[in-house]
């Protein structure tokens, strides 16, 4: 297993000083090695949001839409809270920097599946996404 070490804030190009040692790395064996990138440790954009931990049923979907209504006050004086755009917007960046790595990920020519294949195709509806509400 072989490590290289990257860094999203290197340069622009940076990437493409990791090929020349990836190509020889790849051609030195019979076994190809395990190429990875270590990123600094990031800050959570998105921050303190609730989660439920995993991919919620139809019924617990359903469940918590009529806890959401029931909840939900209409404002007779609504007043403009950018709040909501704000976190689509930190959810937008964060879909780019993990596009980001995948497409790092695939110049290294390390396999990506599906999931994320279809990311990186639909990254352009994403990211348009948000100035739709601006």
């Amino acid at each position: 297993m072989v490590g290289v070490r990257g860094d999203r804030f290197d340069p622009p190009g940076a990437d493409r000083t990791l090929r020349f040692p990836v190509a020889v790395l790849r051609e030195s064996g019979e076994i190809p090695p395990a190429v990875f990138v270590l990123h600094p440790k990031r800050l959570s954009l998105i921050g303190d949001v609730w989660s439920p931990g995993g991919p919620l049923s139809p019924a617990q979907i359903q469940e918590h839409a009529q806890r959401l209504a029931t909840d939900h006050h209409v404002d007779p004086n609504p007043r403009r809270n950018t709040e909501l755009l704000e976190r689509l917007e930190l959810a937008r960046q964060s879909v780019h920097q993990v596009c980001s790595d995948l497409s790092e990920a695939s110049r290294l020519e390390q396999s990506v599946p599906p999931t994320a294949e279809w990311l990186l195709d639909n990254e352009y509806i994403i990211e348009s996404t948000p100035a739709t509400f601006s």
